[in-house]
This record gives C-alpha cells, structure tokens and sequence, in this order.
C-alpha cells in the first residue's frame, strides 16, 4: 500500500522573461548560459529554503526559460513542472490563463503551442494580437 504525502508547492513562479527584478546587487546578463545558471541555482536554493519542493512555471507568453528552469530544479532536487501564463483578450481587466503541462514538455512545446496553436507571432505584442481576435479595444 503506497502512503501519500504533502507536498509544499508553488504553481505560479516567474523568472527574468518577465519583467523579474533581479536580486540586490546583482547583475546578470541572462543571455549568458553562466549568469541564468547561477541566478537559476540561487532561485532553488532560495526555493528549498522555504520548504517548496514542486514548482509550476508561469511566465507572461512564453516558455523561454522552461528547459533551464528544469535542470536547475534536477540539480536541487526540485520537482518543475513547464508552463506559461497566456495573456488572453481581457488580461488587461486581469483575466489570463495558466497553462501546466506534464513534466518531459519542454521549451519548444510551448513555443508550438504559443505561436502555432494559439496563432501568435513574433510581429505583434501578444495582448493587442488577443484583443484585436476578440474584436475589444484597449482604453
């Protein structure tokens, strides 16, 4: 008979793609594989210091960081799940969408289901892209 445990989780974590403030002092230059591994080891650790042990990606239309979030969370032995937040045609009134998928999804398929299933492109900003489809108009 397996036993079920808790687990202290967080479903909604953002990295730098969005608008992230860096620690105090800092500087990173996140196109440097160096940088976003260090920042990404001191994220975990700051994670395991407060007891989270599962963890949610959710970044505002995008899965950039997806494939170095999750091996940072192998390294500290925290469970990663790869998602993005999807700013929808109301998102300005706060209404946005939370997309998880199973652990093995990978940047790339969120960049798929982003771009090609949902239709967004690199040419407009996702929310005017939304809200145009939906026939609504920013104040």
């Amino acid at each position: 008979m397996q036993i079920s445990s808790w687990k202290k989780c967080d479903l909604q974590v953002a990295t730098p793609a969005w608008r992230f403030a860096q620690p105090a002092g800092s500087s990173y230059d996140f196109q440097r594989k160096e940088d976003r591994q260090d920042f990404l080891d001191r994220y975990m650790h700051a994670l395991k210091s407060k007891g989270v042990e599962v963890i949610a990606l959710a970044d505002h239309n995008t899965g950039d960081w997806i494939d170095d979030v999750k091996l940072a969370g192998k390294r500290h032995g925290i469970v990663v799940f790869p998602g993005c937040e999807i700013t929808t045609g109301t998102g300005a009134d706060g209404v946005h969408l939370i997309v998880i998928g199973d652990l093995d999804k990978s940047s790339q398929d969120f960049d798929r289901l982003i771009r090609a299933n949902l239709g967004f492109s690199d040419r407009e900003p996702f929310i005017v892209q939304a809200v145009s489809r939906n026939r609504l108009h920013l104040p």
